[in-house]
């Protein structure tokens, strides 16, 4: 999470859509920096009840544009799948051990992810709850698409007035596996205001959509 008075944002994490990289691009404009769990990936309603309050007594304002990132449901979860793969979780003396998913295909992580109950490993929550409001609406001022990251990186230039380039860091094990047909029909309808989120960000910035 970033913070900037001079240049009037706040930008708000997104797991698993290239937050380190961005971070480490815009660290420079930033007058507050929060990289590390829990407060790097500050939801939108925890930003507003805890931040909020705080930003408007000491910076004399809490009229900040706050922004983030979302992506492709399907991908964004592949992502999660393809990070908890690699191959240090096998270590049973890993912290996260728990959260490994060499043990299971990317179909089954999605069964796991519908869950009642979602075992460690698939219990990764919804960008939705991430971006809405208390009253359940999207409560951050503007979205961009993690697939069309231009569009993201142009406003943010105009906005700090310099031509911002993005970095890749921390990025997941490449992967080709992608969800049966059967799987993804079941996950529209699972969270579909995440595919309702991304469509209307994606109707902003027109993109072809890139599942990495």
């Amino acid at each position: 999470m970033l913070i900037s008075k001079k240049f009037n944002f706040v930008f708000l994490s997104m797991k698993k859509c290239a937050s380190t990289s961005i971070e480490a691009t815009l660290r420079p404009y930033s007058d507050i920096i929060l990289p590390v769990n829990p407060f790097k990936h500050t939801s939108y309603r925890n930003y507003h009840k805890y931040l909020m309050p705080y930003l408007e007594e000491m910076a004399g304002t809490d009229d900040f544009e706050t922004i983030c990132l979302v992506r492709e449901p399907v991908s964004w979860l592949n992502s999660w799948y393809r990070f908890r793969s690699r191959p240090a979780l096998l270590d049973p003396r890993h912290k996260n051990h728990k959260n490994s998913t060499r043990h299971i295909s990317f179909d089954q992580f999605i069964e796991q992810y519908m869950s009642p109950e979602p075992p460690s490993c698939a219990n990764v929550g919804t960008q939705y709850d991430f971006a809405r409001n208390d009253a359940g609406e999207i409560g951050i001022d503007t979205i961009f698409c993690y697939e069309n990251m231009e569009y993201f990186l142009n406003y943010m230039s105009s906005k700090i007035g310099v031509d911002l380039k993005l970095g890749y860091i921390n990025i997941s094990p490449k992967s080709d596996k992608i969800p049966s047909l059967e799987y993804e029909k079941l996950l529209e309808k699972y969270i579909p205001d995440d595919f309702d989120l991304y469509e209307k960000a994606l109707k902003e910035q027109p993109a072809r959509v890139l599942r990495q």
